[in-house]
């Protein structure tokens, strides 16, 4: 029996024959158009599915109610249905607040002197950028501050290829055919995570400024404090915040639930209020938000040595397909994290202590994982504890530990090491 048929079941009991066959496909269409909704909002329709049945409540109280509308006199029989068609009706509509997202400008591609700038140059802006381009004295500027920023090799071949046939237009050729991974977006407009809020009846109070706030939501401690102080930036005319950030700061801050649902443009519930994340023309990836809640998870178990640092590595949307993975005994959609030390392994004891930490899910039994083989990258072995990878660490060799997440509520997300023999490096998924 599936979720939809239990809830319906347990949703008209009271009610019998025709009466109760007619009122279940009545609701059966409202979950259905639920289910749509949360489907067009990026989830997975089993994820649709558990999304629109806890968004329409406990199935008991709705037997009361529709108890009540079958059982009243025909007086009020009209009335009382209007009332829980409307209920079931509001509950359909999916009140999900949407949360516009772009990707931070310092991690786009740089291709063009013009992005070049933006990110090279403190406080440089899109705007001012083509402002100066406008006239040969500013163009000049333009690049002479992005070649004195970058090294002398890359300044050399800026150099080579403006002044090549093409110019700066075979520059940024080149470099789009040659562009890396690209990323998801990762910010977060904060007027939208604001609004959402509210829609659900969370009380938002600013406090200095719109970077830290106090959050009340109903049976809760009052005035929960939200500070993003430090986690926003101004992109044109609109304040944005880190979602990664917005994630943690929101675990740290608020004593209600908190549950990610889907895997691309997720669904962020805290408490009452549901926030969607991202657009299919900005997709936010929810393995993101996961990594910088493992990361605080993580961290302390790592030794505080000088020179040790945790990194946490930013899932792409352009995999490499020629990536290899590991094969593992789980479902689709399952969240792994894994923890190498291969970026920064070196013979020396005195070489700084790089551990990469990402998170990403199953697809089709395989899991992304960093090279199994390469002289500067990659690693050497699969290990089953964290004592292990330290020790390989020592060492100087290659090494990566595997963790399996679990637990709905992000208060209460745990990670357990998967043993290595339960793992199969896949160089051909």
């Amino acid at each position: 029996m599936s979720a939809t048929d239990r809830f319906l079941r347990q949703a008209t009991r009271g009610l019998w024959g025709q009466k109760r066959r007619e009122v279940q496909l009545e609701l059966r269409g409202a979950i259905e158009d639920k289910v749509y909704r949360h489907q067009l909002c990026g989830l997975s329709s089993q994820d649709a599915e558990r999304a629109a049945l806890r968004d329409l409540g406990r199935p008991g109280a709705i037997a009361r109610d529709l108890s009540r509308v079958h059982s009243a006199p025909a007086a009020l029989r009209g009335a009382l249905a209007l009332g829980v068609a409307g209920l079931l009706s509001l509950q359909a509509a999916a009140q999900v607040g949407t949360v516009q997202a772009i990707l931070d400008p310092r991690m786009a591609p740089a291709c063009t002197l013009e992005e070049l700038y933006v990110q090279l140059v403190p406080g440089a802006t899109a705007a001012t950028a083509q402002r100066l381009q406008a006239t040969p004295a500013g163009r000049a500027q333009v690049q002479a501050s992005v070649l004195g920023r970058v090294s002398p090799e890359h300044a050399a071949y800026l150099r080579r290829t403006l002044a090549g046939p093409g110019g700066e237009a075979a520059l940024a050729d080149a470099c789009r055919q040659s562009k890396g991974p690209r990323y998801a977006a990762n910010l977060l407009r904060l007027s939208d995570v604001y609004a959402a809020l509210r829609a659900a009846g969370v009380t938002v109070t600013p406090l200095q400024d719109e970077r830290q706030v106090a959050l009340t939501f109903a049976g809760e401690s009052p005035a929960q404090v939200l500070d993003l102080s430090y986690q926003t930036q101004q992109v044109g005319t609109e304040t944005y915040v880190n979602g990664a950030a917005l994630v943690y700061a929101l675990k740290q801050s608020v004593t209600v639930p908190m549950h990610l649902t889907g895997l691309r443009n997720p669904v962020l519930t805290v408490g009452p209020a549901k926030l969607q994340l991202g657009s299919p023309e900005t997709p936010v990836l929810a393995t993101d938000l996961y990594a910088r809640v493992m990361y605080d998870l993580l961290a302390p178990h790592l030794p505080g040595q000088p020179g040790t640092t945790l990194a946490v590595t930013p899932a792409t949307l352009t995999p490499d397909p020629a990536g290899h993975h590991l094969r593992v005994q789980a479902p689709d959609g399952n969240l792994y994290a894994t923890l190498s030390n291969a970026w920064l392994v070196q013979p020396s004891a005195a070489s700084p202590r790089l551990y990469s930490l990402a998170v990403s899910s199953v697809e089709h039994g395989l899991l992304p994982a960093p090279l199994a083989q390469g002289q500067d990258i990659g690693f050497e072995r699969v290990v089953s504890t964290l004592p292990e990878l330290l020790f390989a660490t020592q060492q100087g060799q290659r090494a990566l530990l595997v963790y399996r997440l679990s637990g709905t509520d992000l208060h209460e997300l745990t990670f357990t090491p998967v043993p290595a023999a339960q793992l199969r490096v896949n160089t051909a998924p």
